[in-house]
């Protein structure tokens, strides 16, 4: 991989902040989790019990190898707007406890997202907007393309389709009361 720029990589950030925020406003819009897993008492996402305020922040999700390739830019911009990780949870299955962003609240990160955080949808929810909006959710190719956008990796041209698909899920979304 070429090494960035600090320029680069901040242009690189804010196209990533972009994704991040239309990701949020879809996830928003179609309102899974909330009425499906955070306000139960155990989540859908987990065949073991696992509470629902905790759904799918179940682990350290966000230590991936985003955090040591040459963009780490996103990392040292969430620490510094929110501290290192500091849950102080007790442990809930197996002894591990709920991702170390993660409070009794929920996520304390409004923004600055690891891309499998931004991307995730659990098998419920990816079916779900297949079965009732008609839109075919792939996260890994999400997450991946997240990545790559982070990295300067994905071209401009791809950075413009991928944020046209977005917005039409989102009208396709807004345009239905499928959910």
């Amino acid at each position: 991989m070429k090494e960035l720029s600090k320029t680069a990589k901040m242009d690189c950030l804010k196209q990533y902040m972009e994704f991040e925020a239309l990701y949020s406003e879809l996830f928003k819009k179609v309102n899974f989790c909330g009425p499906n897993c955070t306000s139960k008492e155990y989540s859908l996402y987990f065949v073991k019990k696992v509470r629902g305020d905790v759904g799918c922040c179940s682990e350290d999700h966000f230590l991936t190898k985003i955090d040591k390739i040459h963009n780490n830019l996103l990392s040292e911009k969430r620490i510094e707007k929110y501290g290192l990780p500091n849950n102080q949870e007790e442990p809930y299955f197996d002894n591990k406890k709920p991702c170390a962003y993660h409070t009794p609240k929920g996520c304390i990160l409004e923004d600055l997202k690891p891309h499998v955080c931004v991307a995730f949808t659990c098998y419920s929810f990816s079916h779900g907007l297949e079965r009732g909006y008609e839109l075919a959710y792939d996260y890994e190719e999400i997450r991946n393309n997240l990545e790559a956008v982070l990295n300067g990796e994905l071209s401009e041209e791809n950075i413009r389709l991928s944020r046209i698909r977005l917005l039409k899920s989102i009208e396709i979304v807004e345009k239905s009361t499928n959910f």
